[in-house]
């Protein structure tokens, strides 16, 4: 038995196919490249294939056709995001993230000033070194790097 998703052939599409879609669907370059993400002048050079585009940059037309196939599917932040957040206190213990994690089954926990402030993420990665302190703060061991996107 082959693995996973090798009993199908994958292809890429090209910018012709792409435009031929963007148009049965009704949507300008403009509208298409709102959706994307990415720049209407992009979405020319590659329906012209006048460039030979990164998957990304596939991957994110590919997507928006798609959402704009199915209006009805879920495919905003807001709508697949937990509202109910747990959160940790920078002076709360490494041991009780940990127990947190492991009761709540999940990986990663903002860590919250008295403020509301994001102030950094504990991860399971930064938790598991093998230097922390299991009654350290988890203010010592938050990342301060991290994606935050609006709703």
């Amino acid at each position: 038995m082959p693995p996973i998703g090798m009993d199908r052939i994958m292809e890429i599409p090209s910018g012709g196919y792409l435009r031929q879609w963007r148009k049965t669907l009704g949507l300008t370059q403009a509208q298409l490249a709102a959706e994307s993400g990415l720049t209407q002048s992009v979405i020319a050079k590659v329906e012209r294939e006048n460039v030979d585009p990164r998957a990304s940059t596939l991957r994110k037309m590919v997507a928006a056709l798609l959402r704009s196939e199915a209006p009805d599917k879920p495919h905003t932040v807001g709508d697949i995001m937990i509202e109910e957040v747990a959160v940790l206190a920078p002076e709360d213990t490494v041991q009780s993230a940990i127990e947190r994690m492991v009761r709540e089954g999940i990986s990663q926990l903002p860590v919250v000033a008295t403020n509301g402030a994001i102030m950094g993420l504990v991860s399971e990665t930064s938790l598991l070194r093998t230097d922390v302190e299991r009654d350290a703060p988890v203010q010592s061991v938050m990342q301060m790097n991290f994606e935050v996107v609006n709703v």
